[in-house]
């Protein structure tokens, strides 16, 4: 009786470190550090992050449309695809007023309802510090981008209110091309609604303007 008391406490101690997050969003534009995946149009996309005592692992999807005359994308697989669906998993450790942490996503894309070749392995690293907004540097680096595979971002949150404010800036380094890209969430509660409503603008800088490149307005709901 003693033992299976002590398996069941030990069950229960286990479960209660586990936690489940899943998220879905509605976006009136999907962009990826600055550049539109849907040809400016509408998508969604889901998440699910299971997450155990600093240890996260998760899926996340999203529909993705793009133009097939394009020279943005070469590969045919990405542009004769209709979805994206990225595994990850990682590691952070709180030390301190900030934390540390690594990981790794594999980034795929479906067509015909089949997963394709991983288009992208990216390794990242990051550093967190609290010194009175939310600070992280991140560096990461994608073994099958051969042309440009290293990216450094910095990015800010200010989160110590309901409304959340972030700004991020990303240079690849090898091309010097950039991106930025500014948020903001909003609760719905006092509308009696769960999530969040989320304003963000965002610009792909290239190093070599081949054209004007224009701000993207991304309005969206996470619930």
């Amino acid at each position: 009786m003693k033992k299976i008391l002590f398996l069941t406490t030990l069950a229960s101690i286990y479960l209660n470190a586990l936690s489940i997050e899943p998220e879905t969003q509605i976006m009136s534009n999907y962009v990826f550090r600055g550049q539109s995946q849907t040809m400016n149009t509408p998508s969604i996309s889901t998440k699910v992050i299971l997450k155990h005592n600093g240890f996260y692992i998760g899926a996340w999807a999203s529909r993705v449309n793009f133009d097939k005359n394009n020279t943005k994308h070469t590969n045919s697989i990405i542009l004769d695809s209709d979805a994206q669906v990225d595994f990850f998993t990682g590691y952070e450790l709180q030390i301190g007023r900030g934390r540390v942490g690594a990981g790794y996503i594999d980034r795929r894309y479906v067509i015909d309802s089949n997963l394709e070749s991983n288009i992208s392995s990216e390794y990242y690293v990051f550093l967190n510090l609290n010194i009175g907004v939310d600070a992280t540097i991140k560096g990461s680096y994608d073994i099958r981008n051969i042309i440009d595979p290293i990216l450094t971002e910095v990015i800010f949150k200010d989160i110590r209110g309901s409304t959340k404010s972030y700004a991020t800036y990303g240079m690849f380094l090898n091309s010097s091309n950039a991106y930025w890209k500014l948020q903001v969430d909003s609760p719905l509660k006092y509308l009696g609604l769960k999530g969040y409503i989320s304003f963000s603008m965002s610009r792909y800088i290239p190093k070599v303007k081949t054209k004007t490149q224009d701000s993207i307005f991304t309005i969206s709901y996470k619930f």
